[in-house]
């Protein structure tokens, strides 16, 4: 008794026009999903550029806010850029040299306290 061999059928024309528009769709999704992606990266850069110039008054300053570290000599405005809202408590102190503010930021080991004289940062403690 004789083996049969296998034959391969080729797919019928309507297959390959359907594996074509299916390459076709699933390029055209890989291109808008790389393009939207781009877009969402371009968008995010400009915010942080923006709250950087909109915060910072010296390229010094800006510098800080952008990686999210208060320098001595910011204002309390631009700390609180640069802090991107982190603050978690603030002690305040009126006194006839002006007014006093002591910034916590965090918890545990990883508190860290910014002091201001008349909203000035003037001293930074880890």
């Amino acid at each position: 008794m004789r083996k049969r061999q296998a034959i391969p059928i080729p797919a019928p024309a309507c297959m390959e026009e359907e594996n074509r528009q299916r390459r076709q769709r699933d390029a055209a999704e890989a291109a808008a999903i790389a393009k939207s992606k781009a877009a969402a990266a371009e968008y995010d850069r400009k915010i942080e550029q923006q709250r950087a110039d909109t915060c910072g008054r010296s390229p010094r300053t800006r510098q800080a806010i952008l990686q999210h570290k208060p320098i001595i000599g910011m204002t309390a405005d631009e700390a609180r850029c640069a802090l991107d809202g982190q603050f978690i408590h603030v002690n305040r102190t009126t006194s006839v040299y002006g007014v006093s503010e002591q910034w916590v930021i965090g918890r545990g080991s990883d508190t860290q306290y910014l002091y201001f004289n008349n909203g000035i940062l003037t001293t930074i403690q880890d």
